[in-house]
């Protein structure tokens, strides 16, 4: 997780948030950080509260913390959990702050969710070992989880998911 009071800025390559910016203005993005590559960019932001794919390009040089220890971008890993504020300045250049880096929160976007679907993919992650904090979010059809990484990997409980029946949605990578 980034420490609180450092931010890193850097350059992006940004489309589809939610918000159109203005010079001067900025808005703040929640969610899952999706595969490199994907859409034939570095990264995308898999956006909390709206299953919107926020396309980002991050500097190469990038470095974050994250669990008290300063990695490069390259090497932060899908699924992971990031808040970052976007910035227009009056040249009309996007820049982002990365607030938030952390590996042991994640979203997953559904296609729908029932509210049978929805308490039953939160009973299946409630009783996972290491899960700590399921919450739904109703109208984007998201759940976002608080884990343990020690004990549960992102990809694990996506498997768990999947291997469950759940269908996850296209931001889901």
């Amino acid at each position: 997780m980034l420490k609180s009071g450092k931010k890193l800025i850097l350059f992006v390559l940004i489309t589809g948030i939610s918000t159109i910016l203005m010079a001067g203005e900025s808005t703040t993005v929640k969610g899952a950080l999706g595969n490199k590559g994907r859409l034939g960019l570095s990264y995308v932001i898999c956006e909390l509260g709206s299953q919107k794919c926020v396309p980002v390009t991050f500097d190469e040089d990038l470095k974050v913390n994250v669990d008290g220890k300063l990695i490069s971008i390259e090497n932060c890993k899908e699924g992971w959990y990031i808040e970052a504020t976007f910035k227009q300045d009056a040249d009309g250049k996007t820049t982002v702050e990365v607030n938030r880096i952390d590996p042991g929160k994640t979203v997953f976007c559904f296609p729908e969710l029932t509210v049978e679907s929805a308490g039953q993919v939160k009973q299946l992650l409630n009783n996972t070992p290491g899960v700590k904090t399921v919450r739904e979010y109703k109208s984007s059809s998201q759940i976002f989880v608080d884990f343990d990484t020690s004990r549960i990997s992102y990809l694990q409980l996506r498997e768990k998911l999947t291997e469950a029946g759940f269908q996850l949605g296209k931001t889901a990578l």
